[in-house]
């Protein structure tokens, strides 16, 4: 059963088990303690639409915490069993340990959350902080990809530069090799050509021997008689 008291709604445990959304109100927090923080512990009980924070002193020497829900987890057994354990000890409050932080919550149910409203102080604080932190997580992944790239790019020069050296290295094996079959080549020409004036002169000295009438071929075949039998027989 609900009642309004100064225009402010106070909730029941029972409805507070069966709407759709909620309040939490945490007694006391420490200060090294953020919204951020408070998020990551409680979001597996449902979806945070957001967190006030308020001061209980001045000096800032405590503070308190209401979390408000848009919608309840009711498919996780741990939160569902954390939700009845809240509203069955309503009003007392239940400790919650955070072994993340080792710290003991103190809290309860919120039966008089307060009202959305446009210009609410806490909603703009709590929408600043998660903007904040999208924007911490955004330029975390930003810097990551960054690095990530630039890792690919030191790795595309490295390959870059090797296939630059093995460019390099066939170029100069290509010329070594042409100038191997090139060498081979004009020696071949040079040897064939030397041959053939041995053999041309040759042919015209067993000529001249094979000339029973000229008188060189008669000195040329007592200076070389083998010459002259060989030629004598063809």
């Amino acid at each position: 059963m609900s009642r309004t008291i100064r225009n402010q709604t106070v909730v029941s445990p029972e409805n507070w088990m069966k709407d759709k959304n909620g309040s939490i109100f945490i007694k006391y927090i420490p200060n090294n303690i953020t919204k951020t923080d408070l998020r990551a512990i409680f979001s597996y009980v449902g979806n945070i639409s957001r967190i006030d924070i308020v001061n209980i002193a001045e000096n800032g020497s405590g503070r308190r915490a209401f979390l408000h829900f848009t919608s309840w987890n009711d498919e996780n057994p741990t939160s569902v069993e954390f939700r009845s354990t809240v509203a069955n000890m309503y009003p007392t409050h239940i400790d919650f340990w955070s072994p993340e932080y080792n710290f003991m919550f103190s809290l309860t149910l919120n039966s008089r959350p307060i009202p959305t409203a446009e210009l609410n102080v806490f909603q703009m604080q709590d929408w600043m902080q998660r903007l904040n932190d999208e924007f911490v997580d955004y330029k975390t992944n930003a810097e990551c990809q960054i690095t990530h790239l630039m890792n690919e790019n030191s790795e595309l020069r490295n390959v870059i530069n090797e296939m630059r050296n093995d460019m390099a290295n066939m170029r100069y094996a290509f010329h070594f090799m042409m100038q191997q079959q090139e060498q081979p080549t004009i020696d071949v020409k040079k040897t064939e050509c030397v041959l053939d004036i041995l053999h041309n002169k040759e042919k015209e000295e067993e000529m001249e021997m094979f000339d029973l009438d000229s008188v060189e071929a008669g000195v040329k075949r007592e200076r070389d008689p083998l010459i002259y039998q060989r030629v004598a027989s063809v």
